[in-house]
């Protein structure tokens, strides 16, 4: 008996035409080929014990982990979302201190690889969904608190007089909800103001960003985001 059969009956993650949906297993006659199911693990009884794909695109009070009979949906994200690599980068601690700079349970904060402005930090959803409003109600909480607190603390490291604060999740290998928490400086040129600021990312490796600045920078935000944590 294989591992589809052992679950019949129990609840799973469907996946039809590229859209993920909750359902009950089919029982083995009525098995399709183009089906690809993901059974709900019922071993884990309490949410903070489950151990879901970080790039789980449904929240730990839903799940109680994920048996894997023919793939795991980690495995199947990560081959099309850079951002979710990155997220099991930080997981496995293989990651230097600008890209794991601050982790709460349901986003990171870390600096831009390949910026040419210092201080350039992202917000990154730790599991995976496209759209702002598929967050829950606590992880729109925590943004909301994240992108102040940051800011707050880019003014104070940078001299910047504001931030830029913005979503889009429209590249192909980063389909994933991010925000870019981006310094305006008091002497920003006229041509890298408002959206023009993208100029300063994507650009060549000679015109980045040092891993010592971006580094020296992390750890000034760590230190005022940590502070928080005992106010």
């Amino acid at each position: 008996m294989g591992a589809l059969d052992r679950w019949v009956g129990s609840s799973a993650l469907v996946r039809w035409g590229g859209r993920w949906s909750q359902q009950t297993a089919p029982s083995p006659n009525r098995r399709h080929a183009s089906r690809q199911v993901f059974f709900w693990c019922r071993v884990f009884s309490a949410p903070k014990h489950c151990p879901r794909p970080p790039t789980c695109q449904y929240p730990a009070e839903s799940m109680r982990g994920l048996r894997k009979p023919l793939d795991t949906q980690n495995n199947i994200l990560m081959k099309t979302c850079k951002t979710c690599e990155l997220i099991a980068r930080r997981n496995a601690g293989v990651t230097p201190l600008w890209d794991s700079i601050y982790r709460t349970p349901y986003w990171d904060v870390v600096h831009s690889y390949d910026t040419a402005l210092p201080g350039w930090l992202v917000l990154v959803a730790r599991r995976h969904i496209t759209a702002v409003d598929e967050l829950t109600d606590a992880e729109a909480i925590e943004l909301g608190q994240l992108i102040r607190r940051t800011s707050i603390a880019l003014k104070e490291i940078t001299g910047c007089v504001k931030t830029y604060v913005i979503q889009f999740a429209e590249r192909a290998d980063h389909p994933h909800v991010h925000f870019h928490i981006i310094p305006r400086m008091v002497d920003q040129p006229e041509n890298r103001r408002s959206t023009q600021i993208f100029g300063y990312l994507g650009v060549p490796e000679e015109e980045r960003v040092s891993q010592e600045v971006m580094n020296a920078i992390a750890a000034k935000v760590q230190k005022m985001l940590l502070a928080y944590e005992v106010a």
